[in-house]
């Protein structure tokens, strides 16, 4: 077949008027990441999203999920071909505006320079050509058959902890007593001798005790195990956000949603984190949840910070007095037990939250310069060490 020629006219022009009314995103980047060329369906989105140039940060998403420094044009290599085909990219927008969605591919052309150029310059001028498609509606919908899936294993996984924690507190308030029936029949035995009545009948309970403690932990259930994986943190808040508007809607939070647009990927356990993190703002809810507490505003902001991740959770509840911020991070401590009102309501789930940090090696700490509410902070390193 032969191509047609097209008839005497500015062929630039009738290039650029294909590029303009092509239906999807058309960006031409520099090595620089400068946007030399695009087409009006990429104005739109610039107009859309309210920002000078969105292609930059679909690079950079693009770059963090290869995990890669340059899912680009440089790096010696030359001719045209393609870098990357039908990446999925999400791109988390402040101001608590839902996220977008693109399927974007690149493919690396040359511009080469004249032959009296090229002898000294040694080349031409390298680009990569975006081509982006917004899915945004398409991923509603698969967002929301696996936000319904995710919230069934995140139930069943909630009942497991609950059942756990349960088992764990009674096991750790039985051996307190068991100890004590430990130190009090050696000391009637050094008195009355080991065949003495009361001795013989207290060492009987407290075997039969010992035993019921050991059946009691073995009916506590195992660890989920769970690989681990490339994790987007921003994905991970927001699935827990999704899962607890229910919750927030009945008690009336309004929730301001903060994350950093493009933030690197870390390794890790997805559904720990969600926990991690669900533990956290289930706290915050319950805080601010109490009878006639009218200030009501819930604040979840990431960044990157000093080689990491940093979550930002902030409440405007009763907050923690200073000299209960450290104990509500212990294992089965509760407010509630001290007629207290707020966080650490859950026994061990902030304990439990604190210890997923740790495996993932970063921590958890309340912020003592709030004073009004209370702010945690969680830091997840991207590189951990070995």
């Amino acid at each position: 077949m032969t191509r047609k020629q097209p008839k005497a006219g500015n062929p630039r022009a009738l290039i650029e008027a294909a590029v303009d009314a092509a239906p999807m995103l058309i960006a031409l980047l520099d090595a620089d990441d400068c946007v030399v060329l695009d087409n009006q369906e990429y104005k739109k989105l610039q107009a859309d999203l309210g920002m000078a140039e969105p292609a930059p940060m679909l690079m950079t998403s693009i770059r963090a999920e290869l995990d890669t420094g340059a899912a680009h044009v440089n790096g010696g290599r030359r001719g045209s071909g393609h870098v990357f085909l039908d990446r999925e990219v999400r791109l988390d927008l402040p101001g608590g505006k839902a996220p977008r969605w693109f399927s974007c591919s690149g493919s690396r052309v040359r511009e080469e320079d004249s032959a009296a150029d090229s002898a000294f310059a040694g080349g031409g001028r390298d680009y990569l050509l975006l081509v982006a498609k917004e899915i945004t509606g398409l991923r509603a919908q698969q967002e929301k058959a696996r936000v319904a899936a995710l919230q069934a294993v995140m139930a069943d996984e909630d009942r497991v902890s609950a059942l756990r924690e349960s088992l764990s507190a009674a096991t750790f308030r039985l051996e307190g007593p068991l100890n004590q029936m430990a130190s009090v029949v050696g000391m009637l035995a050094r008195r009355h001798g080991e065949h003495d009545a009361m001795s013989s009948a207290l060492a009987t309970a407290m075997a039969a005790g010992q035993q019921a403690l050991v059946e009691l932990r073995e009916m506590i259930p195992d660890e989920t195990r769970e690989p681990s994986g490339a994790i987007n943190v921003n994905e991970l808040l927001r699935d827990v956000l999704d899962l607890t508007t229910s919750r927030m809607l009945a008690a009336g939070i309004g929730v301001t949603w903060k994350p950093q647009a493009v933030l690197p990927a870390l390794q890790g356990h997805p559904n720990k984190l969600r926990g991690l993190f669900k533990a956290l703002i289930d706290n915050a809810i319950e805080a601010m949840s109490g009878r006639g507490w009218r200030e009501r505003e819930l604040m979840v902001m990431t960044r990157t910070q000093a080689g990491g991740i940093e979550i930002v959770i902030e409440d405007s509840g009763p907050g923690i007095p200073p000299e209960r911020q450290l104990k509500v991070f212990e294992p089965f401590y509760s407010t509630k037990r001290e007629g207290g009102r707020g966080h650490g309501h859950l026994g061990t789930g902030l304990a439990t939250a604190q210890q997923i940090a740790a495996d993932h090696g970063g921590s958890v700490e309340i912020d003592p310069e709030k004073t009004t509410g209370c702010r945690v902070r969680v830091m997840l390193p991207v590189k951990r060490r070995s």
